[in-house]
């Protein structure tokens, strides 16, 4: 676990960006430490005992959520689970009752240092959780923002401006509520504060504009492609399932798609503005040695 972590967030280029960025965008939630540890400390101090309580505690079969997809007979499988899953006891299930992170009201900032060869700059906004009636409209902002070469930060920072050589937008998607985030990597003759000025600018535009039918349409139009195609694989279907149940409602495996459909352009500028306020901003500066 100890090489696991090192793989995935020392030995690499801005490997650690997580490591820095969840503890400065949440204070109380325990989404400001990673699943793996903060810190290999963690890893080293954990006892077996500590590791065999925690399995327990959680890994039980009235706590889990299995799907089977495929050419299947219903009666067979049935049968098969029965088998091998009836002989695991049940146990009481923790309850989940985590802290809820207060709302951020003013703007942090935060400046690191690495061997890597570009810097970066890592925005992170606070936003609603997975199942929010918001969350279709917030992800509607990032594909707007960043879905492909036609989308308005690539059009305006990266092909016009060349500010940015790669430049992103995303939602978390997290249970609780989460964090969309637009991070890039920026070209060396422009300064951390420049660059995070025209984010500023792109978002400041995008909240007070209107989003053209087409445009929007060409973002759904991509998201459906996505939720059609990946129903091609019986591996995402079992996954998108399990999800769906994850979040109280297995029939989102059918309807999800028509949540985004109902979204409306004035819908998804008012989400951009609830989201896009510098007091709800936590900035990562990530500079090149």
């Amino acid at each position: 676990v100890i090489e696991e972590f090192k793989q995935r967030y020392l030995n690499q280029p801005y490997g650690d960006v997580w490591l820095e960025l969840r503890p400065l965008a949440f204070e109380v939630h325990p989404y400001r430490w990673p699943t793996i540890g903060k810190e290999i400390r963690h890893i080293e101090e954990a006892q077996m005992q500590d590791v065999k309580d925690f399995f327990h505690r959680h890994y039980k079969p009235n706590n889990a959520i299995m799907a089977i997809a495929g050419n299947i007979q219903l009666d067979q499988v049935k049968e098969l689970c029965e088998k091998w899953f009836a002989p695991i006891p049940s146990g009481e299930i923790p309850v989940r009752n985590l802290p809820r992170e207060p709302e951020q009201k003013a703007y942090k900032r935060k400046v690191v240092e690495r061997d890597v060869p570009q810097d970066a700059i890592y925005l992170a906004f606070h936003m609603c959780d997975r199942r929010s009636p918001d969350y279709y409209a917030t992800d509607l902002v990032s594909d707007v923002l960043s879905k492909g070469q036609s989308s308005r930060l690539y059009q305006k920072l990266v092909k016009e401006k060349k500010v940015f050589t790669e430049l992103d937008a995303f939602v978390m998607g997290d249970h609780d509520a989460g964090l969309f985030v637009i991070q890039g990597k920026f070209e060396d003759k422009f300064t951390h504060e420049q660059v995070e000025e025209e984010i500023w600018k792109e978002l400041d535009d995008f909240i007070h504009s209107e989003i053209p039918d087409e445009e929007l349409n060409k973002v759904k139009n991509k998201i459906e492609s996505s939720v059609r195609f990946g129903e091609l694989s019986v591996l995402n279907k079992a996954m998108a399932l399990c999800m769906a149940e994850l979040l109280e409602d297995a029939d989102l495996v059918n309807t999800e798609f028509d949540r985004y459909a109902a979204v409306n352009a004035d819908q998804v500028i008012e989400a951009g503005r609830n989201i896009f306020r510098k007091e709800n901003c936590s900035s990562l500066h990530y500079r090149k040695k």
